[in-house]
């Protein structure tokens, strides 16, 4: 009876350890509640605004070279919080905005909040601008300027942090019609390029980046 009685025990026993597993096993699988979701954005916000709010803002990372007037390098340090414009994007495909920050003397800046922390995941210097984002589908535009002609406009994928290029469209002059096309380093036609970038991004469009000046007003206002 002993025995039978220490077998029932060590098969409850078995029973509960494998209804705890599989729990352990569907709550891993259950997404982030959106709840979850909202908190850690109201944090990138306020870590946004926080970062505005200074005297002294750094658009991009304190020591990289850029460059000004078209031929002067400089390196950066920081700039003057009325100097500095701002918008929010939402590039990658989460609740979690992205902060650009442009000061028209030197440069932009593409910002993140991951882990607790604000930091930079891609620049241009004076000579480049934030154009826009496809909407939660992790593609991002900037234009290049040259003093003449042509300029660029690049594609970046936003993905696990980091900016990468994919796609250039070269326009000889604005409001021309004519363009050129690239696929990394690689002439395309129009038609391989666009159906390139709608692998990534589908049916939706642009969404072209307005930047507001960097006042109290406008924090409050968009930074919500």
């Amino acid at each position: 009876m002993k025995s039978t009685e220490k077998v029932k025990t060590k098969n409850k026993i078995l029973r509960a350890l494998q209804l705890l597993l599989i729990l352990t096993l569907v709550f891993t699988a259950i997404p982030a509640m959106p709840g979850e979701a909202a908190s850690t954005k109201s944090k990138a916000l306020s870590a946004y605004k926080k970062k505005l709010s200074a005297s002294k803002v750094t658009v991009l990372p304190p020591g990289k070279k850029v460059t000004v007037n078209y031929y002067d390098t400089v390196t950066y340090r920081y700039s003057k919080s009325a100097a500095v414009k701002f918008a929010i994007a939402y590039i990658d495909n989460d609740n979690i905005p992205e902060l650009i920050l442009q000061d028209n003397r030197y440069c932009y800046g593409v910002w993140t909040y991951k882990s607790g922390k604000v930091r930079c995941v891609h620049w241009g210097d004076s000579l480049t601008d934030p154009y826009g984002y496809y909407k939660k589908k992790g593609i991002f535009e900037d234009l290049h300027y040259t003093e003449g002609s042509p300029f660029y406009k690049y594609f970046y994928q936003f993905r696990n942090g980091k900016m990468t290029h994919k796609l250039t469209k070269i326009v000889q002059e604005q409001g021309q019609p004519y363009a050129e096309y690239m696929i990394r380093s690689r002439m395309v036609s129009k038609a391989v390029f666009k159906k390139k970038l709608k692998s990534y991004v589908g049916n939706t469009h642009v969404t072209k980046i307005s930047l507001r000046k960097n006042t109290r007003a406008n924090r409050k206002k968009y930074l919500k």
